[in-house]
């Protein structure tokens, strides 16, 4: 996917914006018939597609993880739905964890690097909001301590 026009950056949203947008939507729980909770692999759902904002609905089965990656140049937040999340940060030369239960969610900018992960036996989901919209994601891989730019994954392999 490649944007016609950037959004002017006094439209876009904040991250704190992103994060309360997240929690009006986790409450409308029709929004999980989108997704098949007995998929053995992730799955998502577009909620909302413009060039300022982007929103997902994903589908986490017990075991499943996005592996590392950033949303290059996107702000974000993202708010667990159903279910336990960990999301692991890159920050200092070394990963740090935290947990997202049912209803917790956290925001971030746009050099945001992190792995999230379903360690839980149970389905989980979980909203996702990014602002401009995503053009894309570079992938790193960990080496020796260090994270190494793995690849880029183009909006259009979604």
């Amino acid at each position: 996917m490649t944007l016609t026009h950037s959004p002017a950056r006094s439209t876009l949203l904040d991250a704190d914006q992103l994060l309360r947008t997240t929690e009006l939507l986790a409450r409308d729980r029709d929004l999980l018939r989108h997704l098949d909770p007995s998929s053995p692999e992730r799955s998502w759902h577009r909620l909302e597609s413009t060039d300022a904002l982007e929103v997902w609905l994903i589908g986490w089965p017990a075991g499943t993880s996005t592996g590392w990656h950033d949303h290059v140049g996107s702000r974000g937040a993202f708010r667990t739905v159903l279910g336990t999340l960990t999301e692991s940060t890159w920050a200092g030369g070394g990963p740090r964890e935290r947990e997202l239960s049912e209803g917790s969610g956290r925001s971030f900018g746009a050099k945001h690097i992190h792995d999230v992960v379903n360690r839980s036996g149970s389905f989980a989901a979980s909203i996702h909001a990014y602002a401009p919209a995503l053009r894309g994601m570079n992938r790193y891989v960990i080496e020796q301590e260090r994270l190494v730019l793995l690849g880029v994954d183009e909006g259009d392999s979604w």
